[in-house]
């Protein structure tokens, strides 16, 4: 499978969001050059919090953006 642009540019918002945010709730000491325990557990459960959150949005985006567009497309009409 091929990305297109714009999928690729979603894929790298979301890594650079999750990425920020795991970094800035996980990470507190910049006083060593390795991660510790505490930090590497804290950077995985974030992450996999952070991706399921995102598979859930695809799924409902998936199931309601269609019903959605349906009932724009009726309103539009409504208007003509």
């Amino acid at each position: 499978m091929e990305l297109t642009t714009g999928q690729y540019k979603e894929f790298l918002q979301l890594y650079n969001k999750l990425t920020q945010n795991c970094f800035i709730a996980c990470v507190n000491n910049l006083n060593y050059r390795k991660v510790t325990a505490e930090e590497e557990s804290c950077i995985n459960t974030c992450s996999t919090k952070w991706m399921n959150l995102n598979q859930r949005q695809m799924a409902v985006f998936m199931e309601v953006g269609p019903l959605a567009d349906k009932q724009m497309g009726q309103h539009a009409g409504q208007g003509m």
